[in-house]
C-alpha cells in the first residue's frame, strides 16, 4: 500500500527529498508547493510529479497528502507544520525543527494532539561511520566515554555566493551559525547524552567576510564529560568531525569522508608511535576502498537517505526515535542557550 506523499519548499535539499522518496516503493508523489511558481514547476518536472501548488491550504486540500515534507526556511516551519498536522498529516520537517524552543514546543504538542508522526531531519546520524562507532560506544568497546569534540566547516553560501546570503540567514538568531549549528549539536548530544552550555564565544576574523562574526566556538558540560564544538566559515579545507574519547578507543568520525578511525592504544616508544600510524593508515585505505565500491556502485549511503527511511519506518508506531518531535526540541533548546550566551569577541 502505497503512502501519499507531499512537498512543501522547492529550493535545493529537495532534491534529496525527492530522489529517496522516488526510490522507496511505498512513497507516492502526490504534489509540490512553493511560493515561487518557477521553482515548484521545476522540481514538479525533474521528478515527474503532476500537481504544482503555490498555496499551502490549495495544496493539503487537492492531494490530500498522509505526509508531508517541509523544506522551507525555519521561520516558516512552525505555521506550514502546523497547519499539514491540522489536517491529519505526518509531517517531517528539516533542521532545525523551529527557530527557537517556544516555537518547537508547540509543533511537538499539536503533533500529540493531533496523533501523528512529527520528525526533524538529523540527517547526519544516519552516516555510516557515525552509525559504526555509535554501536562501538553501546557495545562498550570504547569503554567509558570521557569527553568529545567536534569541528564542522561552514561549506554554505561561500565564494561568490557569500555577497547573495538569503535574508531569511540573516534573520536567524545565530546568524550563518545557525544554518549549520543544528548538526554540531545533535552529534554532541548522541555522543554524551544533554548537554550545558558552559560558554560560547564569536569572532570575525576575515574584515571582507559579510558576516558579523564568521568563527565560533562553543563548550558545554554533560553527565559524560565536557563538549566542544567549533563552527569555522574562513578554514580550509572542508572539514567535518567528532571524535569522541573513551578509556579504552578514541573514536575519530570524519563525516566528510565517511570515515571511522578506531584509535587504540599501541605501546609507548618509536615502536608503538610507528604501529599507531601503519594501523591508522591501513583503516583509511580499507575504508576509501568501501567507499569508492560503494560509489561505483551507486549504494554509497547517504544521512538524508537513512533519515527519510527511518521516519517512514516508524510511520506506524509511537515509539521515541532519535529523529522525533522531542528530540528535535532539546537541539533547538541548546540552539537558543548557545545564542543565549553567545559574546562577540573584538
Amino acid at each position: 500500500m502505497s503512502i501519499r506523499v507531499g512537498i512543501v519548499g522547492c529550493g535545493h535539499i529537495a532534491n534529496q527529498h525527492l530522489g529517496q522518496l522516488k526510490r522507496m516503493r511505498v512513497a507516492e508523489l502526490v504534489g509540490v508547493c512553493d511560493r515561487n511558481p518557477q521553482s515548484a514547476t521545476v522540481m514538479a518536472r525533474r521528478f515527474g510529479i503532476e500537481k504544482v501548488f503555490h498555496d499551502l491550504g490549495a495544496f493539503l486540500r487537492g492531494c490530500a497528502p498522509q505526509v508531508v515534507h517541509v523544506l522551507t526556511p525555519p521561520q516558516t516551519h512552525t505555521d506550514i507544520a502546523l497547519e499539514a498536522m491540522a489536517s491529519g498529516c505526518h509531517v517531517l520537517v528539516e533542521k532545525p525543527l523551529a527557530v527557537d524552543a517556544r516555537a518547537a514546543h508547540m509543533l511537538v504538542e499539536s503533533a500529540q494532539q493531533a496523533g501523528v508522526r512529527l520528525g526533524v531531519c538529523h540527517n547526519y546520524l544516519f552516516v555510516p561511520a557515525l552509525v559504526a562507532a555509535r554501536k562501538l560506544i553501546a557495545s562498550g568497546k570504547a569503554g567509558r566515554i570521557l569527553s568529545a569534540e567536534l569541528f564542522w566547516k561552514v561549506t554554505s553560501f561561500q565564494g561568490r555566493r557569500r555577497q547573495q546570503i538569503p535574508p531569511w540567514v540573516r534573520a536567524l538568531p545565530g546568524g550563518i551559525f545557525h544554518e549549520i549549528a543544528p548538526h554540531p549539536v545533535y552529534l554532541l548530544r548522541a555522543a554524551l547524552g544533554n548537554l550545558e552550555v558552559v560558554s560560547a564565544c564569536a569572532k570575525k576574523m576575515d574584515p571582507d567576510s559579510p558576516y558579523p562574526a564568521d568563527e565560533l566556538k562553543v563548550v558545554c558540560n554533560s553527565a559524560c564529560g565536557p563538549a566542544v564544538m567549533a563552527i569555522s566559515v574562513g578554514t580550509r579545507p572542508v572539514q567535518k568531525f567528532i571524535r569522541i574519547y573513551g578509556t579504552d578507543l578514541t573514536l575519530h568520525i570524519d563525516l566528510t569522508t565517511n570515515a571511522l578511525l578506531k584509535l587504540k592504544p599501541y605501546g609507548r616508544g618509536d615502536a608503538g608511535r610507528a604501529l599507531g600510524n601503519l594501523d591508522q593508515a591501513l583503516q583509511i585505505v580499507a575504508q576509501t576502498g568501501i567507499n569508492a565500491l560503494r560509489y561505483a556502485m551507486g549504494q554509497l549511503p547517504r544521512g538524508h537517505t537513512g533519515v527519510i527511511a527511518h521516519f517512514y519506518k516508524h510511520l506506524g508506531d509511537d515509539r521515541p526515535t532519535d529523529i522525533d518531535g522531542r528530540q528535535g526540541l532539546m537541539t533547538v533548546a541548546l540552539l537558543d542557550r548557545i545564542w543565549a550566551s553567545m559574546e562577540l569577541l573584538d
